[in-house]
């Protein structure tokens, strides 16, 4: 069972900016306002409250209005701790091929929005009968919200069905609201509904006081904690009550970094985990960055030139495979709880790699500044930011500078594994 703790309307705290932005969109439809976006996007990592919001969007906030049809889809597999409720469907609970569970799904929403459907026709022309009878709706200013749950985690075949049978005829319509939540990459969608006419919208961590308010309703008793929770997790909600769960327990980092990595299957979390702990020390990367910080990670500075670009190319595209790991602002930057959790976890657990890795960071950014001119301002603040983690725990970042990064004719041939 999951240690995250299942959606609570008691237990809900914060998102009151968010929760605004949907009934305002309502309300701007109603009114036929121009330029209104009917497609929002709620973008947030791993532990964010992505989940938690649209539950509450769906069984709490909108039912509160009137002429409003709510309308819940999981693309994550559903919790077994969160049962569903009417207008809820979840993929966990009808595990089939894309086209079967569009079927079923398309199916599914003309049934809740009591659309006349006849029997054994095509997904196209079923399509084409629930947005006739939607469109019928918005004589009465009846609105339809359509949640999507964990999208861009979900199967991209999934979603180009989902868009061409479901998502891109709905969301053309005037009297219908789609919101998405999801982490990750964002799925290229087709229709300029879905694409260009959208409101993304990023969901902010909790500040200190609303990290009090979320223990005292989710961890009672666990309020003075909020501070040390805030310096681990920098606000992130599911990550702040993993860590007011576990921490008094033996292992309790441990723990929480495994619950937030839990969406890995057990099958690739083993290969995939070491590279995340290689590369969570930078402040993101690219590419060129991955080889010198495995190899520091592994402790073998020949690895570093036995990783072509192709296996670090590799080594990105495994992360990028996770939904963990995301292209912003010019590099790749790691979850931010996860990456925040696994600098704390190497430093308590693996200290000598933590420091491995600081180094290796140090002089490869320093070696880039004298090398890259243009770039060197840019190199030089990733530098002095390494050199200020060593200092601050107690190191000379001098001496990384006498720490050699050319291959070793001793180093541990049996640690070479890049495994791509």
């Amino acid at each position: 069972m999951s240690a995250m703790l299942p959606y609570d309307a008691e237990k809900f705290v914060n998102r009151e900016e968010e929760i605004n932005l949907i009934i305002n969109s309502i309300q701007n439809m109603r009114n036929g306002q121009d330029h209104v976006a009917r497609t929002v996007i709620f973008q947030g990592e791993r532990g964010s409250g992505k989940s938690w919001l649209s539950f509450h969007l769906k069984r709490r906030i909108l039912p509160a209005l009137t002429d409003v049809t709510t309308l819940l889809v999981g693309l994550f597999p559903r919790p077994e701790d969160q049962q569903p409720q009417p207008g809820e469907l979840f993929i966990s609970d009808h595990q089939h091929d894309p086209e079967t569970f569009i079927q079923q799904i398309t199916h599914w929403v003309s049934e809740q929005v009591s659309a006349a459907i006849t029997a054994n026709v095509s997904l196209r022309e079923l399509t084409g009968w629930l947005a006739r009878e939607v469109e019928k709706q918005s004589n009465s200013a009846h609105v339809l919200v359509l949640i999507i749950d964990s999208v861009f985690e979900a199967d991209w075949n999934l979603l180009k069905a989902l868009e061409d049978y479901l998502l891109a005829p709905l969301a053309a319509l005037p009297n219908v609201l789609i919101v998405m939540t999801g982490r990750g990459r964002l799925y290229s969608w087709e229709s300029p509904y879905l694409r260009v006419d959208v409101n993304r919208h990023p969901l902010d961590t909790f500040t200190l006081e609303q990290i009090r308010q979320q223990l005292q309703r989710q961890a009672p008793g666990k309020e003075e904690l909020a501070g040390d929770i805030l310096e681990l997790a920098s606000g992130y909600p599911g990550a702040n009550m993993l860590l007011a769960q576990f921490n008094d327990q033996s292992g309790g980092m441990n723990q929480v970094v495994n619950e937030l990595l839990s969406v890995i299957p057990d099958h690739k979390l083993e290969h995939v985990r070491p590279y995340l702990e290689a590369l969570c020390i930078l402040d993101g990367f690219r590419d060129e960055e991955i080889p010198a910080m495995v190899a520091a990670y592994q402790n073998d500075p020949a690895l570093e030139k036995q990783t072509s670009t192709n296996e670090a190319r590799i080594i990105r595209s495994m992360l990028l495979e996770t939904h963990l790991v995301r292209w912003e602002e010019g590099r790749y930057r790691i979850d931010q709880p996860i990456c925040l959790l696994l600098r704390s976890l190497l430093f308590e657990q693996k200290k000598e790699i933590w420091r491995r890795l600081q180094c290796r960071a140090y002089q490869l950014y320093l070696t880039w500044a004298e090398k890259f001119a243009r770039g060197r301002d840019y190199f030089m603040e990733r530098a002095m930011l390494h050199a200020h983690m060593l200092s601050a725990a107690g190191y000379d970042p001098a001496e990384c500078l006498n720490e050699s990064a050319d291959v070793s004719q001793h180093a541990d041939r049996s640690r070479v594994s890049l495994g791509v």
